[in-house]
């Protein structure tokens, strides 16, 4: 999980222009009658990619694959907004440690008994 989260999150160091000017252009597609639904499809291949994700490492999440992700991708995006304000690289890690962490541990069924890690 902390892998994956760290892939994406290079991606966001390396570019943070595109990941700004995602930000406005769902708020532009938000204000501009007609463009909402451009917004919904951005939101939902967001939550969709990390069910992709999940599904393809075997993960079992405990909750529905709608629920969980939603809940990564708002968290992601607000961990993104929040490092595009600050540039806190530092608190940033830690954040993503505390995602994976809490991914691994409240949202994803444990393993059988000699299974191996993710």
């Amino acid at each position: 999980i902390r892998a994956g989260l760290t892939a994406y999150w290079k991606h966001v160091v390396a570019n943070p222009d595109q990941h700004l000017l995602t930000y406005e252009l769902t708020q532009y597609c938000l204000r501009k009658p007609g463009y909402a639904a451009v917004a919904r499809q951005q939101y939902d291949h967001y939550a969709n990619a990390f069910i992709a994700v999940l599904d393809a490492i075997g993960a079992q999440p405990v909750v529905s694959p709608e629920v969980i992700g939603r809940y990564l991708s708002a968290t992601v995006d607000g961990l993104t907004l929040d490092w595009l304000v600050r540039r806190d690289d530092r608190v940033a890690d830690q954040v993503l440690d505390l995602m994976a962490r809490h991914i691994d541990e409240f949202m994803l069924q444990p393993e059988p008994a000699g299974a191996t890690a993710r």
